[in-house]
């Protein structure tokens, strides 16, 4: 006969499990089960912890690096001069200087020098390192990424009551670049709009395509008081076309009628492979006027030094020196115009500044150097940054000599003797060590 069990026994439906992991077999709460769950919740807490951390270093890191290139976009430019100046005037004959001004200008000299060692050496590790090393090159919102650039700039536009407005004109804005080196362009030349901008003024950004949407370009302006206006606005921005050119695209720098500041980026969307952009107009070539009365340094024999910068200071400073001692000298304010003069003109020796518009001096000085008509021609390079990968691309790239800023203009003359000493197709009298 079948068997019931007790009405208050339990039955297989309500008894524990003996495997259950949330009650024992007395019916309480597993305290294993517990500590796991304890455990689950600490951990998921520390780790939105460490990405708030992760975050917010990220964002310090970020500020630091763009301060230390507002530091080295502002200093290197102004100590740079004082030492090419305090040199040309040590160059005066003995008499033209009184024993203590003599002695003041070597102060001057050491001290600009100091300074100048003493901000190579604080920035050589945030500096961007040169055309042909590694970026982090993946897809990325343009969009995102002027946003960016504008809030790493907001506090100091609400110090002045600048507004900031953005239109986007794009259908799509991904684009194949390096976020974080395009942030800085853009934040940089957001910043510096800001710092020139009237109290209360308008800084205005668009985004727009290029190029039949193969490129997109992104345009910062501002209308600066008349007083405010920079004066040499484009050796400002070398370091950002430097990186704008090893994206394959550009960076111009341009004030218009009504005191308007423009400073321009323009991107290929499909990375620094694609086709580059092509200029919006041919670089002007600015020929020595024809007008001019003769130095003695442009006498028929004295040997022609093209000078290849886009620096007027470094023009006039370098343009005393030739005239000094007795050399001529032509003007090239960009690397293609430096490979357009070489060639029409074919000086005796090329000074070539390495940060130049449209194709940097290393660029230039290959192709100067490849090219069967002006191969012999030597080259000295000059740069600002002083990367220890620059020397070895100037050399690789066909250079003679090198010089990093301030230059030892005294150096400078010796060197310039000595190639021009040797023929063309001889060693160089400077190799690198």
């Amino acid at each position: 006969m079948e068997q019931h069990p007790p009405s208050d026994a339990p039955t297989a439906s309500n008894s524990p499990s003996a495997g259950s992991p949330s009650e024992t077999s007395t019916g309480q709460p597993s305290s294993l089960h517990q500590l796991l769950q304890e455990l689950d919740r600490k951990v998921r807490e520390r780790t939105q912890e460490l990405a708030a951390a992760r975050t917010h270093i990220e964002h310090v890191a970020q500020a630091h690096r763009e301060l230390l290139g507002r530091l080295d976009q502002e200093l290197q430019q102004p100590i740079s001069m004082i030492a090419l100046e305090t040199e040309r005037l040590l160059q005066t004959p003995l008499a033209g200087l009184a024993p203590e001004q003599r002695e003041q200008l070597q102060r001057i000299q050491q001290a600009s020098a100091s300074a100048m060692h003493l901000l190579h050496a604080i920035m050589e590790p945030h500096r961007t390192p040169p055309a042909g090393l590694s970026r982090n090159i993946q897809p990325a919102s343009i969009r995102t990424i002027v946003e960016a650039s504008l809030r790493a700039i907001k506090d100091a536009a609400l110090a002045k009551n600048v507004q900031i407005t953005l239109r986007n004109a794009t259908q799509s804005d991904r684009i194949l670049a390096d976020a974080r080196l395009v942030k800085q362009i853009l934040a940089q030349a957001a910043d510096y709009c800001v710092r020139h901008a009237g109290t209360g003024a308008t800084v205005q950004v668009d985004i727009t395509p290029l190029v039949q949407g193969q490129a997109i370009e992104c345009a910062i302006a501002c209308t600066v008081p008349q007083a405010d206006l920079p004066s040499d606005l484009e050796s400002q921005f070398a370091q950002q076309r430097q990186i704008a050119q090893q994206h394959g695209g550009q960076f111009v720098a341009t004030t218009t009628e009504g005191n308007t500041l423009r400073l321009t980026l323009r991107l290929p969307i499909n990375g620094p492979t694609a086709a580059p952009i092509p200029p919006t107009a041919a670089p002007e070539l600015r020929q020595p006027n024809p007008t001019a009365s003769p130095s003695p340094a442009s006498q028929p024999h004295a040997p022609l030094v093209l000078l290849a910068d886009d620096h007027p200071v470094n023009l006039k400073l370098y343009g005393n020196l030739l005239q000094h001692i007795g050399y001529q000298s032509l003007i090239a304010h960009t690397g293609a115009e430096a490979i357009q003069l070489a060639t029409s003109h074919r000086p005796d020796l090329i000074l070539m500044d390495i940060q130049m518009p449209d194709l940097d001096g290393i660029e230039a000085t290959s192709q100067i150097t490849h090219a069967p008509q002006t191969a012999g021609i030597p080259i000295i390079c000059i740069t600002s940054f002083a990367m220890p990968q620059d020397r070895e691309r100037c050399f690789a790239a066909g250079a003679r000599a090198y010089f990093c800023k301030p230059v030892n203009l005294a150096q400078l003359s010796k060197v310039m003797a000595d190639l021009l000493k040797f023929p063309a197709g001889a060693p160089s009298p400077h190799p690198p060590a």
